[in-house]
């Protein structure tokens, strides 16, 4: 389950590098577990590459800390989504 400190969100919200990644190593688990229930098998490397890219760049716009991981939920199955319509 994701755990993230407040602070380490913070930096990264504020551009620190160090602490953006050190964020994606630690939701990285839980998004793709949470692509591989909701994604087709053969989409669910594409979902957790492109939903971590999309957190990176939208992570500054992100309102409340205690809504990241509701927040990067929905952008994991925005993906899933996605990618299950281009596979139609």
């Amino acid at each position: 389950n994701v755990s993230i400190d407040d602070d380490l969100l913070q930096q990264a919200k504020c551009g620190d590098i160090a602490a953006l990644d050190r964020l994606m190593i630690l939701c990285r688990p839980d998004v793709r577990r949470y692509a591989a229930r909701h994604c087709f098998l053969s989409d669910v490397d594409d979902a957790v590459q492109e939903a971590l890219l999309l957190m990176t760049r939208y992570l500054p716009s992100l309102r409340s800390p205690r809504a990241f991981v509701v927040w990067a939920f929905q952008i994991v199955r925005r993906e899933c989504l996605r990618l299950a319509k281009r596979g139609k």
